[in-house]
């Protein structure tokens, strides 16, 4: 589940700088960092343990070598954060092993089993839409679903739902969406183009403002990879968003599905961070 790929990105990245802390301490001077005031002035030296050839704990005056009290200050940091990141694992791991997701398809798959032919009725709203139609039209539409039970998700419509409760047209646009929260990345989905030639006739997936410069970044996500009048139609669209300058390396990143309509993950991120931070 998209949880489950979260938390393992956590884990991941703090298991990546954990390693990079503890190379990082091999580097750093073997004392620890120690002040003491003497004739009213704060000096520091660095505190060597007991152990090899030293009988007995030994100190090393540094206050006038700032390269190795800075890197004792380091490693005061690298120590501390060590102690965190292990903290946090812990946590993580926790958490991953009691976390309950609350998306409808999961809260909802053992009523969705047994009533597949109600299965959009898990979705927000839905029972709002139809109130709005005749009762006549509205048995109509519950009694034509097929009784089948429903897919992880659906390309046609907004039927996917992110972790925020958004909808989403496609398992795609939910894992977008949800990295661009996890790095903070503000972003709107399918926001009319302001261009008035371009306003009413397309709406991008995602449109950005990337962080670091303000600049506004579309992203279009292309899941139904199998079907070719979907990819003629966004050929078509692509070609006419370079006429208005939306172009791919510029200001547009364009990402697909897998044959399967999977998604990779390690690629999103890997956009994001090209493109993004």
């Amino acid at each position: 589940m998209l949880y489950d790929s979260e938390f393992k990105s956590f884990q991941s990245s703090l298991e990546y700088q954990k390693r990079e802390l503890i190379n990082e301490l091999k580097e750093l001077p073997e004392g620890v960092f120690y002040s003491y005031e003497s004739k009213g002035y704060l000096n520091y030296s660095e505190r060597l343990p007991k152990g090899g050839n030293r009988k007995k704990e030994h100190r090393i005056g540094v206050t006038r070598n700032p390269v190795r009290l800075f890197s004792l200050v380091r490693k005061e940091y690298v120590i501390e954060a060590l102690e965190i990141i292990d903290r946090d694992l812990k946590l993580i791991r926790e958490m991953a092993e009691r976390f309950e997701p609350i998306d409808e398809n999961s809260v909802m798959e053992d009523f969705v089993k047994e009533y597949p032919n109600l299965a959009e009725g898990i979705y927000r709203d839905t029972w709002k839409t139809l109130a709005e139609k005749s009762g006549k039209e509205a048995r109509r539409s519950v009694e034509a679903k097929p009784e089948e039970g429903p897919s992880l998700f659906y390309e046609d419509g907004l039927k996917s739902t992110a972790a925020d409760g958004t909808r989403r047209r496609s398992l795609g646009e939910v894992v977008i969406g949800s990295r661009l929260n996890f790095y903070g990345i503000p972003y709107e989905f399918e926001k009319p183009f302001a261009h008035p030639d371009l306003r009413g006739r397309f709406s991008p997936d995602f449109t950005i403002v990337r962080p670091r410069d303000g600049k506004v970044i579309y992203w279009e996500h292309i899941g139904k990879v199998n079907d070719e009048d979907y990819l003629a139609y966004n050929k078509y669209k692509l070609n006419e968003y370079e006429k208005y300058g939306i172009v791919p390396w510029s200001n547009l990143i364009i990402s697909y599905s897998q044959s399967d309509y999977g998604i990779n993950e390690k690629l999103i991120d890997g956009l994001i961070q090209g493109w993004l931070l």
